[in-house]
């Protein structure tokens, strides 16, 4: 049975990262859990709408697919989604703020 939404470990996530840091450069790890079993316990990750940035779909691990450029964006407000692998998928949004420092 998957009557479970899966949950975040915290209610919102913020770092701090440095400009002109290169790409690729691992940032946070997301953790979300599902009390369902089996595949409905299974937890995958995406990111909504964000071209600076990536996720590990199976762990989690966000990092920066780009450079960031402070001048040209201080702050990066970004949705990240966990869903299980059940039928029908359930899902949960959790915002992740990135802050780009000199």
């Amino acid at each position: 049975m998957n009557d479970n939404n899966p949950e975040f470990s915290q209610p919102s996530y913020s770092i701090t990262v440095p400009e002109n840091s290169a790409k690729n450069i691992m940032l946070v790890k997301i953790h979300a859990f599902d009390h369902d079993e089996g595949e409905n316990g299974q937890v995958k990750y995406s990111l909504e709408n964000s071209s600076m940035f990536m996720i590990d779909s199976n762990s989690g691990m966000v990092s920066t697919s780009k450079s960031l450029d402070r001048e040209f964006r201080s702050v990066h407000n970004l949705t990240v989604r966990a869903s299980d692998r059940g039928t029908p998928v359930l899902s949960t949004f959790v915002n992740v703020i990135v802050m780009v420092t000199d």
